[in-house]
């Protein structure tokens, strides 16, 4: 269990390196939260924001697409040849 050494209570030890982080982790929930109830001074526009939002769904999907594509591509390129050796005489006799 990652946070079982934080149930020991034995006097003078010192905090263990998961209570540490734990405590880190709450405290940058917490300043996270209040930054994000604090009114921003910028305003921007729906228009930008949407703009901003297509680029990068665009930039991610072009990263996942791209080698995808290239995977695939070297994947199938010898399909031709498979089909040329299974529709000759000899493998269609063989099938039958």
């Amino acid at each position: 269990m990652i946070f079982a050494d934080v149930e020991s209570d034995a006097p003078g030890r010192r905090p263990s390196l998961s209570l540490v982080l734990l405590l880190l982790s709450v405290g940058v929930l917490v300043v996270l939260r209040r930054l994000g109830r604090q009114e921003s001074p910028v305003r921007v526009s729906r228009r930008a924001t949407f703009s901003l939002r297509l680029v990068a769904l665009g930039y991610l999907a072009l990263m996942l697409v791209v080698p995808l594509a290239v995977v695939f591509g070297r994947a199938f390129e010898h399909v031709s040849a498979l089909l040329a050796s299974v529709t000759t005489p000899a493998a269609i006799s063989a099938f039958g």
